[in-house]
């Protein structure tokens, strides 16, 4: 089940009556959602635990979830955890994808013009707004992306804010454009390329009692999703859940 504004009520739930002084673990384990929800979710949270946020990754976290986990302070992996792209879906289609394709025709006309009646026959399908959708999803979605990352992981850095702008959109152009140019959507980011890219990662295994507690939640919960008719859990320490079926 996807991330969507439902989400938001469900956080709020689970996190009434919880002493906000201690910070928020959150253990993520979703392929994504809807940008617009995970915009609304991430600043309820921060509006709660400032940002005292730091997110569990035991399998894997993409697109949406990848957003969620780049506005924490620290992102903690297993060797066999992943992020994901955060290139933002329009109709089912990656953004990145639909707008190189506009830029691609318009290349290929201007080269080789007596091709030029080809590219609108393959773009008939498509509404004339997609490219200016697609254009507007990109921008926000790293507008975001990069204002967590500055004001959460690189918060407490010591350098400049010039320098945390630049390492911020970098680490949102490694995640956005060069993944949509290098691979595609659903590619899965170990560990290792996650720090290259510049994200601040904890190895789960650096400490194996936490490791054991996470994963029992995670095999926990995947359990749950393979023997109950429920798709969609948000539950915190003290068992209270909200749980979708």
């Amino acid at each position: 089940m996807m991330i969507n504004d439902s989400d938001i009520h469900a956080f709020m739930s689970v996190l009434k009556g919880l002493d906000k002084g201690k910070g928020l673990d959150l253990i993520l384990h979703t392929l994504g959602g809807g940008i617009d929800a995970t915009e609304k979710i991430v600043q309820y949270l921060r509006d709660v635990f400032g940002k005292d946020i730091e997110i569990f990754v035991p399998q894997l976290a993409q697109s949406a979830g990848t957003m969620i986990a780049c506005s924490s302070k620290l992102i903690h992996m297993g060797k066999h955890s992943s992020l994901g792209a955060i290139d933002p879906q329009i109709g089912g289609l990656p953004a990145y994808s639909i707008r190189k394709s506009f830029q691609t025709a318009i290349e290929d006309i201007k080269k080789q013009p007596q091709y030029s009646d080809i590219w609108p026959i393959l773009f008939q399908k498509y509404n004339p707004t997609l490219i200016v959708h697609a254009d507007k999803a990109i921008q926000f979605t790293n507008k975001l992306v990069k204002d967590w990352i500055k004001t959460g992981m690189l918060f407490e850095s010591e350098d400049s804010d010039e320098d945390k702008e630049k390492e911020a959109e970098n680490i949102v152009k490694e995640l956005g454009e060069k993944m949509s140019e290098d691979s595609f959507h659903n590619r899965h980011i170990g560990i290792k390329k996650c720090r290259e890219k510049g994200l601040r990662v904890k190895e789960l295994e650096s400490d194996n009692e936490l490791q054991d507690l996470v994963l029992s939640i995670h095999h926990a919960c995947i359990l749950t999703f393979s023997n109950t008719p429920a798709i969609k859990i948000v539950e915190n320490h003290t068992g209270i859940a909200h749980i979708l079926t």
